[in-house]
């Protein structure tokens, strides 16, 4: 019974919108009908002005000007427009010389009437136009009939469209973005939306002119379009709406004639006419907000780090760019490797990069492209230089952030969101080891600082307690490589160390854990080579990674902290 009821409700509803559609329809036939017959032949010094003005099917009008001169020759303009784009309050007469116009001003500048001259093959686009009045009677009778016509097409205007769900858009811009027929090119366009993934759209469009044929497909995401940036654009006889990503970043896919260019910001919508370019505005721009949720309800779950990472190798594995292909995966879960093998027509390069997701910027983790590559830039904080790369299994020096290549927007967005996901989950990362003691740190300290090698350097490192009251510990480093070998001995008090000052930094392809005292007292005795040198305030130890030195300071904070 509910069901029946809501039934009928709707049908009494629908019913009622159609009345109110069709009267204000025939409304908009009368008002139009009493314009037209207010509009005479005027006749001025050097011209004779002779008007028309029809009411379209779609609620639009052509307004026909015919211009005779002294010699008998005439020239006419036909406009194409509606009224419910006009600015009312500039409704008004003007004089000019001779004759008396009432000049139309479209809202906001936008040229939306089309305007037909040269026997048509002249077609331009305009913000203005006027009618002609054969006296001030005659010009305050247009502008009357004109107010009251405006606002009877804005309501038939806003009406016009009754789409409700994402996609009704989709379906409504699959049949309304339509071939375009101009005096000097033919435009061949056609939209199909995505069953894979939603807000995805592939246009294709194929111009042809006298002297080539240019077929160009863009893919891209409603989803990403700025819906601000929607504007209408005119190029000679072409009228088109233009669009742009958010903030601009180019991650519109483009092929011309088969092959992939350059991702672009900016895409095109060629409109056959102003109704069509306006339907094709407002459609696009209540699409886009839809896209965007459609989108969202449709991604797969990354809210833990094993689906993240789950979802992240399924969507990097094989990605292709021109002839350009890369091979990606991830391991781990805070600490993290990703590997990305790049081939093309010069070889392959093998690229590994270590990293630890606490050590990442959630918030700068974002998509881009560079030519035919659509990527994902991933940075440290504050750009600390923590991220390992071995290129072709040879050591490079740390650098600040890496890329992971996609093949399309859907999922370059998701990974965004997956790549948060885990740096969220490993913000408090405690991978680092618990000391309980001053002399289970100290041990811990000894197993930590070892052996360092990198490429031909090799660092030989001891810890040693030297005493335990107070305690004074010494750090032994024997450098070597093909040239030299240098012996350091650095001895030190655990109290006289800043526990605050400890540090991870990386130099090149060094990573270090950097020491200084208290106050930077030079008080840590140093020798080389057996001889006695400066005392020092700060000292340096080497480690094998980024995580070996995480240990390494974190024992060495906590060991000193014991010891208050």
């Amino acid at each position: 019974m509910i069901i029946k009821k809501q039934t009928i409700s709707f049908f009494i509803l629908f019913c009622f919108g159609l009345l109110i559609k069709t009267v204000n329809a025939q409304n908009l036939n009368n008002l139009v009908e009493t314009l037209a017959t207010s509009l005479q032949t005027v006749e001025a010094a050097k011209q004779e002005y002779s008007q028309s003005l029809k009411l379209l099917e779609n609620n639009y009008v052509n307004y026909s000007l015919t211009a005779i001169d002294a010699k008998g020759n005439t020239e006419e303009v036909i406009y194409n427009f509606s009224f419910g784009d006009i600015d009312i309050n500039t409704v008004r007469s003007v004089t000019k010389k001779d004759v008396i116009i009432v000049q139309l001003l479209i809202n906001s500048k936008q040229k939306l009437i089309k305007e037909v001259s040269n026997n048509g093959d002249k077609i331009s686009y305009t913000d203005n136009l006027a009618f002609f009045a054969k006296n001030i009677d005659n010009a305050r009778d247009l502008v009357d009939a004109i107010k009251n016509i405006i606002p009877t097409n804005e309501t038939l205007e806003k009406n016009k469209l009754a789409l409700t769900s994402y996609q009704d858009h989709i379906n409504w811009l699959e049949k309304n973005v339509q071939d375009v027929d101009n005096v000097k090119t033919q435009i061949i366009q056609k939209i199909e939306g995505s069953t894979k993934n939603d807000g995805h759209i592939k246009l294709s469009t194929t111009i042809n002119s006298k002297s080539k044929t240019k077929a160009i497909d863009a893919e891209f995401n409603l989803a990403t379009l700025n819906p601000n940036s929607l504007m209408y654009k005119i190029s000679g006889e072409e009228f088109f709406i233009q669009a742009s990503n958010r903030r601009n970043i180019k991650a519109i896919k483009v092929f011309q004639d088969g092959v992939q260019q350059s991702y672009t910001n900016v895409i095109y919508f060629y409109c056959n006419s102003i109704e069509n370019a306006k339907d094709l505005y407002k459609v696009l721009s209540q699409s886009i907000p839809l896209a965007e949720k459609a989108l969202e309800a449709s991604k797969p779950s990354i809210n833990t780090t094993a689906n993240a990472v789950s979802y992240l190798n399924k969507v990097i594995a094989n990605i292709s760019s021109n002839e350009t292909s890369y091979t990606q995966s991830i391991e781990g879960d805070c600490v993290s490797k990703i590997i990305v093998k790049e081939t093309n027509p010069k070889g392959s390069t093998d690229n590994l990069y270590t990293f630890n997701f606490s050590d990442i910027n959630t918030d700068n983790i974002d998509y881009d492209s560079s030519k035919t590559q659509l990527f994902l830039e991933i940075n440290t904080r504050k750009k600390a230089k923590f991220i390992r790369h071995l290129k072709n299994d040879e050591l490079q020096n740390y650098t600040d952030s890496f890329k992971i290549y996609f093949e399309n927007i859907e999922d370059a967005l998701t990974a965004k969101e997956a790549l948060q996901t885990i740096t969220r989950n490993c913000e408090d990362y405690q991978g680092t080891p618990n000391v309980t003691s001053v002399s289970s740190g100290l041990e811990a300290l000894k197993k930590e600082i070892t052996i360092v090698k990198i490429g031909d350097d090799n660092f030989d490192q001891t810890f040693e307690i030297v005493s335990t009251n107070p305690y004074t510990v010494k750090l032994t480093e024997v450098f070597s490589n093909l040239k030299k070998s240098v012996e350091g001995i650095f001895e030190f008090g655990l109290a006289d160390i800043n526990p605050k000052n400890i540090s991870i930094a990386t130099a090149g392809k060094s990573t270090l854990v950097e020491l200084n005292t208290n106050h930077l007292e030079k008080i840590i005795k140093t020798y080389e080579d057996g001889n006695i040198k400066s005392y020092s305030y700060k000292l340096a130890i080497q480690a094998t990674d980024i995580e070996n030195a995480r240990n390494i300071a974190a024992l060495l904070k906590q060991t000193i902290e014991q010891l208050k």
